[in-house]
């Protein structure tokens, strides 16, 4: 079992899914009760990973290049797409529709008129609501009839300490329940952090340097084991000193031995909600970072699947 005990206790149905922008799992992990008909993604590293992870099928193709067929052999009750979000980010330009990455969403919006399947859900990024994408696939679901629902949520909003705020939608043939009650995690920074690493040898290769500290000191979101929340961490976490997660206070202030590190791989993992049993094997950090970094947020995709009837 992938995901974390606290997050498993919400309720969700079980369904044939078809996990479409497959990326390391996140979705498998978050709904264990689905039966995964295939995974699709064109990322041969995160494949390796989700193989390590999973035993259905894993299918390493084009999005948009499949054709109804390939879908419907599929008998996938339920859709999951979550697709690239860099057309709708200022750091991908913004170029909605017109930004390629953005043909496999596209191809699967003109498919859902052939292939109809009974339900559907998204995720993606705030600023996909609103978009040009967000519209096409709006005008498509009125023409076919569907039900749907949509929200933003951020898993700090039920008491995780990660903020990743994101756009979510369901769409089903049948009428849905409207949102409910957001629950209330019981889950500290604390307990998700390795507390013996500054100990370890491996502390100072996490270290960040200090004159990246002193250079970007305002701009670094700075937290400590007693915070109550990190920031959303990005594929370029590693690479990129701000805006791509948060850095670990340590060591004691009141002897000017304040240090900050960045988050370990699985320490990421575990404030996306993946729990331990879940394999990274055989990748360098940044290579770990960048694959979660663009997956998912479980408790926020566990509560909006548990809206399914």
């Amino acid at each position: 079992m992938y995901l974390s005990p606290q997050v498993r206790s919400l309720q969700c149905p079980p369904r044939r899914v078809l996990e479409l922008f497959a990326g390391i799992g996140g979705l498998a992990a978050a709904w264990p009760e689905a039966t995964i008909a295939t995974a699709i993604d064109i990322d041969r590293s995160a494949q390796r990973i989700y193989q390590q992870n999973f035993s259905h099928p894993f299918r390493v193709a084009e999005i948009e290049s499949l054709a109804s067929e390939d879908l419907l052999e599929y008998s996938a009750a339920c859709w999951w797409m979550s697709p690239p979000c860099q057309p709708f980010t200022r750091r991908g330009r913004g170029l909605d529709l017109a930004d390629p990455r953005c043909r496999a969403l596209a191809r699967l919006v003109a498919l859902l008129g052939e292939c109809q399947p009974a339900e559907l859900a998204l995720e993606n990024v705030v600023g996909f609501d609103g978009s040009q994408a967000h519209r096409l696939l709006l005008d498509q679901l009125h023409k076919l009839g569907y039900h749907y629902l949509s929200r933003q949520l951020c898993p700090s909003e039920m008491g995780w300490p990660n903020r990743r705020p994101r756009f979510y939608l369901l769409a089903s043939r049948q009428p849905l329940s409207s949102w409910r009650r957001l629950p209330r995690f019981d889950c500290s920074l604390h307990e998700l952090i390795d507390a013996a690493l500054p100990a370890s040898p491996r502390a100072e290769h996490y270290e960040l340097p200090q004159s990246l500290v002193q250079r970007y000191f305002n701009a670094l979101d700075r937290v400590d084991s007693h915070s109550s929340t990190t920031a959303c961490f990005a594929s370029s976490y590693g690479k990129s000193t701000v805006r791509a997660g948060s850095y670990l206070a340590y060591g004691d202030l009141a002897y000017g031995d304040r240090r900050y590190r960045r988050f370990t791989p699985r320490e990421v993992a575990r404030l996306l909600g993946f729990s331990d049993t879940f394999r990274l094997d055989d990748l360098t950090d940044r290579a770990a970072w960048k694959l979660l970094g663009n997956s998912l947020s479980l408790p926020s995709v566990r509560y909006v699947l548990s809206h399914l009837g």
